[in-house]
């Protein structure tokens, strides 16, 4: 274990792990809601609701995106990014105290 309590290299999380192994649902991708809260419509052709391949430029496309699915998107884009800025910043800490212990 890593002296700030994880094992993980540097760069790598537990969320990239869980994203890459599927065991995060995460948020819906047509509204960026979490699923409980999902406020996409239900195709009228597959009747599932928020599946992205029901929508314009995906699959069978016969769906357009609502102004609040949108706007949904643009948080959940956001938030992933700010995710991945503190990821970045949080693998150069590590890089940085490991370098000044190497000049000690």
């Amino acid at each position: 274990m890593g002296k700030f309590g994880w094992s993980l290299p540097p760069g790598v999380t537990q969320r990239m792990i869980d994203e890459a192994f599927g065991g995060d649902e995460g948020p819906c991708e047509c509204c960026g809601r979490d699923p409980a809260d999902c406020i996409c419509p239900e195709c009228p052709i597959c009747h599932e609701q928020g599946n992205l391949k029901c929508y314009e430029g995906f699959g069978h496309g016969h769906m357009e995106f609502s102004r609040e699915q949108m706007i949904g998107q643009s948080k959940l884009r956001i938030h992933r990014l700010k995710e991945q800025i503190t990821d970045e910043e949080l693998a150069l800490q590590y890089l940085e105290q490991g370098e000044e212990q190497c000049n000690d």
